[in-house]
């Protein structure tokens, strides 16, 4: 986690905070892990940070990825909706989400997606 105040320079927080988060366990029942962290993580971000705009980034994943993984991926996609204090970025559009061929799971990007998704955030900051 983040230390108390430690993105404050020159006495300022930041103005955007764009969350960009993964997963360890896709596989795990979203609602007892990833949603209940999730809260807690941006709970404990708008308590430090109270006047920065926060952004939370919808997982993008690969068909490669079993049902049920990409089910729960999806379930932690729409809760991010429900967060009163955070903007959702929509995924970055699947024309542009490629992985990389020798990914077995489908889950390393390539290296023009990675450059893609960067500029999807920003273009939604702009």
């Amino acid at each position: 986690m983040l230390k108390d105040k430690s993105f404050v320079v020159g006495g300022k927080c930041p103005t955007n905070i764009i969350l960009a988060l993964g997963i360890n366990d896709r596989s795990s029942d979203p609602q007892k892990t990833s949603i209940r962290n999730l809260k807690t993580m941006l709970t404990w971000i708008k308590n430090r940070y109270d006047s920065s705009n926060i952004f939370l980034t919808e997982i993008n994943y690969s068909k490669l990825l079993p049902k049920a993984e990409q089910t729960n991926i999806d379930s932690i996609n729409r809760s991010m909706g429900h967060c009163e204090w955070a903007t959702v970025i929509p995924k970055l559009g699947t024309q542009k989400f490629k992985i990389d061929s020798n990914s077995v799971m489908g889950i390393l990007w390539k290296e023009d997606t990675a450059n893609s998704m960067v500029h999807h955030w920003l273009d939604f900051l702009n």
